[in-house]
């Protein structure tokens, strides 16, 4: 089974390239922390999610496919509601304010990796950024 990674950005904020990659790093580094939560033992209800990585990593040689789309934020808002009724953990950023966009800004999401054809069914209709 092939897995990917989806990682959306709110298209209507204006914000530059590196503000962009800043804010999915702050997403990847969300979803690193809760795999080293569990590998340090501080929180074992994080092994599905840990096993979900250890496939993803391996494919391919360690290719780790992932796909970068762009929303609304009303559309973000409807993807996370129907992420947490199947129980898929996504990581959500929300800007500081410090240059580009207010405070407190719905800036970007970070979904789990998760297998190819249930990423297309959840992301199919989103546009590439």
């Amino acid at each position: 089974m092939v897995y990917k990674q989806i990682l959306i950005i709110n298209s209507e904020l204006d914000m530059g390239k590196g503000k962009i990659v800043g804010q999915e790093c702050h997403g990847m580094v969300y979803y690193m922390d809760e795999l080293l939560l569990y590998l340090e033992g501080k929180a074992p209800e994080n092994k599905e999610l840990y096993e979900k990585f250890k496939i993803w990593r391996g494919e391919d040689g360690g290719l780790m496919k992932k796909i970068v789309l762009k929303a609304k934020e009303a559309e973000m808002d409807r993807i996370l509601r129907e992420l947490t009724t199947r129980d898929i953990e996504a990581f959500v950023v929300h800007d500081r304010g410090l240059t580009q966009v207010k405070e407190n800004s719905f800036t970007c999401i970070v979904i789990e990796p998760l297998p190819e054809a249930q990423c297309d069914e959840l992301s199919r209709h989103l546009k590439l950024l």
